[in-house]
């Protein structure tokens, strides 16, 4: 339902085991009917996923536990998504989410890009041989490209292949947007962020690479404002709280800025950039 008006329903009764078909049925009916009423409007498109239970049980707790984007959070996802795999060794979504941890795991700096990037490399390869229209297999090159081997025309091929294929995907923006803004093409790097947090307002992620894509751009008003309004959708998020302190410190008020980061190493500890915009912060 959208402003009051209901844009599609349906019922589906079938028993358990038919669940995967149900998910892709509805799927497909839900993207035709906002095709038809909501005309330029990007849809989300969901892939296709896995036929085991618990392949499917250990990949969305996974997702759970990746969002928590913490140390922890990650060495959880890894175990999960893990699981998954080898439950399916087929299921290619569980294999780019695996390179997607294992990457961000060395760009957080819990561990060196040669310990955990070539298996990130291999996993997202996999992905891409079972299913090379998969928008996270494209996502996981981009990232890998961008933050390790430093190949800015396959980041920006990846990336803009990932939007092709999924252009409601907010992850696929905001990545693009930092991306771009670390290239200094500013207008574009801002659509793409604010377009990412237009499709997923809620996403804890969403909010704060936003926040740093504004942060690189040096536009720290703007950041002031996203990250306050984002802190009281994520109170204990210290990735919202330590971009924003930045932008604090970027406006010429340090003392604000580092109260902002130590309440955001109040929430995680083990989180690397905040402890370094910490020093940064004292320093001013």
């Amino acid at each position: 339902v959208v402003d009051g008006c209901q844009l599609w329903s349906g019922r589906y009764d079938r028993g358990r085991r038919d669940i995967f078909a149900v998910q892709e049925e509805v799927a497909q009916a839900i993207a035709s009917a906002l095709r038809t009423k909501l005309d330029g409007v990007p849809v989300v498109a969901v892939p296709h996923r896995t036929t085991n239970f618990d392949a499917n049980d250990a990949f969305l707790e996974g997702r759970y536990f990746w969002h928590q984007q913490t140390e922890e959070g990650f060495r959880q996802a890894v175990a999960l998504f893990e699981r998954a795999t080898s439950l399916d060794p087929d299921f290619a979504q569980a294999h780019a989410w695996l390179a997607i941890v294992r990457t961000y795991w060395t760009i957080f700096g819990y561990a060196p890009p040669a310990e955990v990037i070539p298996a990130a490399k291999e996993g997202a390869y996999r992905a891409m041989s079972i299913d090379p229209t998969l928008t996270e297999a494209h996502l996981t090159l981009g990232l890998i490209a961008q933050y390790a081997d430093w190949d800015w025309e396959a980041t920006e091929r990846h990336y803009r292949r990932a939007i092709e294929l999924s252009p409601g995907n907010a992850t696929a923006r905001t990545w693009f947007a930092l991306f771009l803004a670390r290239m200094g093409k500013e207008d574009e790097a801002v659509a793409q962020a604010a377009a990412g947090l237009d499709l997923d307002p809620l996403a804890h992620e969403s909010s704060w690479l936003y926040l740093i894509v504004l942060g690189q751009l040096a536009r720290h008003a703007e950041a002031v404002a996203l990250g306050h309004k984002a802190a009281r959708l994520h109170p204990l998020s210290v990735h919202v709280h330590w971009p924003t302190g930045m932008a604090h410190v970027g406006l010429g008020e340090p003392d604000r800025g580092l109260e902002w980061i130590r309440d955001g190493l109040a929430c995680d500890p083990t989180n690397p950039y905040a402890r370094a915009f910490e020093v940064t912060a004292l320093a001013q």
